[in-house]
């Protein structure tokens, strides 16, 4: 992440090492077409200075996923025919710190938990998200794991206290409806195209627009 900065944040290159704790308990059933259960994680970050050419900052994060399948019809070879699953997800973060390295904040900031909105946005040191999805699954034609969906999608989420590095008050509350159709691969690769309608705020790379349409795509090792 490269950026000569500016007036308000400051020269933002940097090449620095953070350390992480973590914590997950899993009780989530995933065979990718039905999803059942819960997940929560948390996580606490230290970038401090003196591991850093250019950060200093504290960030705390933490996740609730729960799930229920609501209908599943299977073929004889236990492959997904059709299935319907709901999924909420609570997610909250809280960034503290002189020096708050941009891969913190594309992963922390309001925007990147509701979607419509980019991962650079709405940057405040404190946000709480909710995203509700109903998802309609497809066939796995040829084999388990690989089948088209269809996703409804309601987010809302509410940042507070200051614009990360600064001293400058921020309150910003954000909610969108919409949907995306996508193409899984096993867990391991997911694409498509996501339309999303903005109820509240304002998309700052797309301002005109209240319709946001975008490629999404999702790759894991």
């Amino acid at each position: 992440y490269l950026s000569a900065g500016n007036v308000l944040y400051g020269p933002l290159t940097t090449f620095g090492t953070s350390l992480g704790i973590s914590y997950r308990y899993d009780a989530l059933d995933d065979l990718l077409s039905t999803l059942d259960g819960y997940r929560l994680s948390t996580v606490l970050w230290f970038g401090p200075k003196l591991l850093n050419s250019n950060a200093s900052y504290t960030l705390v994060e933490a996740e609730l996923l729960g799930a229920k399948t609501l209908a599943s019809v299977r073929e004889i070879d236990d492959r997904n025919l059709y299935s319907i699953v709901v999924v909420d997800r609570l997610s909250a973060s809280a960034a503290f710190g002189t020096t708050i390295s941009l891969p913190v904040q594309q992963t922390s900031s309001l925007g990147s938990k509701v979607r419509g909105f980019g991962t650079f946005e709405y940057l405040a040191d404190m946000s709480i998200a909710n995203q509700l999805d109903l998802r309609f699954n497809g066939p796995e034609t040829f084999t388990k794991g690989i089948f088209p969906h269809f996703i409804c999608f309601y987010d809302i989420g509410y940042g507070f206290g200051n614009a990360y590095n600064t001293e400058v008050a921020a309150s910003d509350f954000l909610s969108s409806v919409g949907v995306r159709v996508s193409f899984s691969l096993l867990e391991y690769f997911d694409i498509g195209y996501q339309m999303s309608y903005l109820l509240s705020g304002t998309s700052r790379t797309q301002p005109t627009n209240v319709m946001v349409g975008e490629l999404v795509g999702r790759i894991t090792f």
